[in-house]
């Protein structure tokens, strides 16, 4: 479904506490669908824009501890 490319924007919750592991997989499969993070939040939502362009999951999962729990993903505009 994702790689379908329905959704333009998919909002998610991503705990601090919840597994690396398992916080990774998620990541991989946006990345993969080719979407990209484009908000963060805390307990309001995402209301933040990310400025940092990141090219693989692991990067973005090793700096998740700087953003809200919230996070906003978008489809990539070169799409």
């Amino acid at each position: 479904m994702l790689k379908s490319h329905l959704f333009e924007k998919i909002a998610l919750e991503i705990k601090p506490e919840q597994d690396v592991e398992r916080k990774l997989n998620i990541l991989k499969l946006l990345f993969h669908a080719d979407y990209e993070i484009y908000m963060h939040g805390r307990w309001m939502g995402p209301g933040t824009i990310v400025e940092k362009t990141y090219n693989l999951p692991q990067e973005l999962a090793e700096d998740l501890k700087n953003y809200g729990d919230n996070l906003l993903f978008r489809l990539k505009k070169s799409m």
